[in-house]
């Protein structure tokens, strides 16, 4: 039987063949996660076949794990090394950089460097090996619930609200972005457990002294709950400036919690959705804020089940929607699907984008490409080669290069930051009200390390001063693409 003719798909696969053919022409950030749990990359031959195979499938970038529980893949200056390279002078990181650099054995890839940010010790890999590690070093940084646990079925994790783990992780960020030639820092975990989670006592004393308050707050406290969602946006604010200071080019991005329900307006993020709620991750206004290059919303649902499809699709458009003037790279979970499905996945990120902006697509993850025993000649196949039935073009069917960022590339507006002191000391201040005024006016309060900062200001002269103190007032010019620094004193 001879199928009949419908022109209204016809037409809609020309729209989203058109859109392919655009991304290629712009660029399309096509990455995989290479996580350290079940991926080796302990000897340079390893990381050659992870380079291999990710220029094989057409990606562009590798997103490796370089810190998974407090420990390093690289040459760290701060914490021990991890169980497999103890006691081996190798540098995984620094191997991938010259490996992906090298490009008489394919073109350039991107490297990020992805860190895990709050997890301190999983309790499947026994008890570290490392006096030092520390998990082991620092017990009053735990984070805990309001009963005083501390482990949360999986893992053992830092207090977002402490001022030292604010402090420590801080460092080990500019650690790596100094001292290796990055394309992008990723961060993970960048997030509370759940809405239970925060009560180490640094962390409750300091909100208590901010608001006055005293004893516990209650879980479901709206004031608790915006203070410790601002205890992550405070870091992701002090690495994003800081790094952008060192490498005006660096990208940094965060993998987001999509869990459901998925909202559709910004009413129904505020009171639905579980990153805002339940783990203080607000990562809409950390993309209205600018204080992100790239949201990658790890949108893991199998494809096969109608109802988590129209979830898929609802976050997609829900994050593309919210992308402001920064990039949007959905992630989806090649390990809870067949390779056929996950390929549908990415077609569908890419139907998404024939209507709005979305700028890639991050799969997680290289080491478990398939929820069935398929090859991963198969799954390089599936992405790089037309069907047998040959009804679509490859998803990934030609090597493109990764989407510009202007903000990065030509810049138009420029960045404030610095640190509060108390009066005649260098003792920091926390919750310091600082105020800018200027070509655009801001408010902002300094962080548990006494860091204050400010995104996308308009070029011009601005002062800065702490609230209530005309004394402190200092003149600051901004310029564009680059990051001034002044920091206050509150004396009197």
């Amino acid at each position: 039987m001879i199928p009949r003719f419908q022109p209204l798909r016809c037409l809609a696969l020309c729209v989203v063949l058109f859109a392919w053919n655009a991304a290629a022409a712009s660029g399309e950030f096509r990455g995989f996660w290479v996580d350290a749990f079940n991926t080796r990359f302990t000897t340079p031959e390893e990381v050659a076949r992870i380079v291999a195979d990710v220029r094989a499938a057409r990606a562009n970038a590798v997103l490796l794990q370089v810190r998974k529980r407090a420990d390093a893949y690289y040459a760290s200056r701060q914490e021990p090394l991890a169980r497999e390279l103890a006691g081996r002078e190798f540098d995984p990181l620094a191997e991938l950089l010259a490996q992906a650099r090298d490009t008489h054995s394919g073109p350039r890839l991107e490297v990020h460097a992805w860190m895990n940010a709050y997890p301190a010790w999983r309790a499947a890999d026994g008890w570290p090996s490392v006096t030092n590690h520390p998990y082991l070093a620092h017990p009053d940084w735990l984070n805990r619930t309001a009963r005083g646990e501390t482990f949360d079925g999986k893992d053992y994790s830092f207090d977002p609200g402490h001022a030292a783990v604010q402090a420590h992780l801080f460092t080990v960020a500019m650690d790596l972005v100094s001292r290796y030639e990055l394309d992008g820092l990723h961060l993970d975990y960048l997030r509370y457990p759940g809405r239970n989670w925060g009560y180490s006592s640094n962390a409750v004393e300091r909100f208590n002294r901010r608001y006055s308050r005293q004893g516990q707050p209650a879980p479901e406290d709206p004031l608790w709950s915006q203070f410790r969602r601002e205890q992550v946006s405070a870091l992701l604010r002090k690495v994003y400036l800081c790094a952008m200071e060192i490498r005006p080019g660096i990208k940094l991005s965060v993998a987001t919690v999509t869990w459901p329900p998925a909202p559709s307006t910004e009413s129904e993020w505020l009171g639905r959705a579980a990153a805002y709620n339940d783990v203080h991750q607000d990562w809409r206004s950390w993309m209205e804020e600018g204080i992100v290059d790239m949201n990658i919303p790890m949108i893991y649902v199998p494809h096969d089940r109608p109802e988590y499809r129209a979830l898929f699709g609802k976050w997609t458009e829900f994050a593309a929607a919210h992308r402001y003037n920064r990039h949007v790279v959905i992630g989806p979970a090649l390990f809870l699907n067949a390779i056929s499905n996950s390929v549908a996945q990415v077609r569908a990120v890419r139907q998404v984008a024939v209507k709005t902006a979305i700028d890639g697509v991050c799969l997680y993850s290289y080491a478990t490409f398939s929820s069935e025993p398929e090859s991963r000649e198969a799954f390089r196949e599936a992405l790089t080669r037309r069907g047998r039935r040959g009804e679509l073009a490859p998803v990934f069917a030609e090597a493109v290069g990764t989407p510009d960022m202007p903000w990065k590339s030509r810049p138009v507006t420029g960045h404030l930051k610095g640190f509060v002191h108390a009066e005649q000391t260098t003792n920091t201040l926390d919750g310091a009200a600082v105020v800018i005024q200027g070509p655009k006016s801001h408010r902002t309060v300094s962080d548990a390390t006494g860091f204050y900062g400010a995104v996308d200001l308009p070029p011009g002269e601005y002062t800065v001063e702490l609230a209530g103190s005309a004394t402190s007032k200092k003149p600051v010019r901004i310029e564009a693409g680059k990051v001034a620094t002044v920091d206050l004193s509150a004396e009197k």
